[in-house]
C-alpha cells in the first residue's frame, strides 16, 4: 500500500526554492550576514563561491536546511548580498548558479 503524501508537488517545491517574491523584512531578517558570516565567506576564492556560500548560509537560517541545487538565485537577493560582500554583482551572479560545474 502506498503512503499517503503530506505535501502537495507545489508544497514541496516551496520549501526547496529560494523564493522570488521574499519582502524586505524577511530579507533583513534572514540575508544579513553577521561580521563572522562575512569573514568566513571572504576566505573563499571567486565571487560565484562567495555568492553562493552566502546564499547557503542564509537559505539555512531561513528555511532550516540547506539547498541541494542552488537553481537561479532571485536578483533582491543576489543584489543584497552582494552589497554586504562588497562584490560587483553586474546583473550575473544570480544566473551563475545555473552555469556548468567542472
Amino acid at each position: 500500500m502506498r503512503a499517503r503524501e503530506l505535501l502537495t508537488a507545489e508544497e514541496r517545491l516551496s520549501y526547496i526554492e529560494i523564493p522570488n517574491n521574499i519582502d524586505d523584512t524577511e530579507l533583513a531578517i534572514y540575508f544579513t550576514l553577521t561580521a563572522y558570516d562575512i569573514e568566513f565567506i571572504q576566505q573563499h576564492r571567486n565571487r560565484y563561491n562567495r555568492i553562493g556560500l552566502g546564499v547557503q548560509l542564509c537559505f539555512l537560517r531561513y528555511n532550516g536546511w540547506s539547498i541541494m541545487e542552488l537553481g537561479i538565485i532571485p536578483d533582491k537577493i543576489s543584489e543584497y548580498l552582494s552589497q554586504q560582500l562588497s562584490i560587483d554583482n553586474e546583473g550575473q551572479i544570480g544566473r551563475a548558479s545555473c552555469r556548468e560545474r567542472v
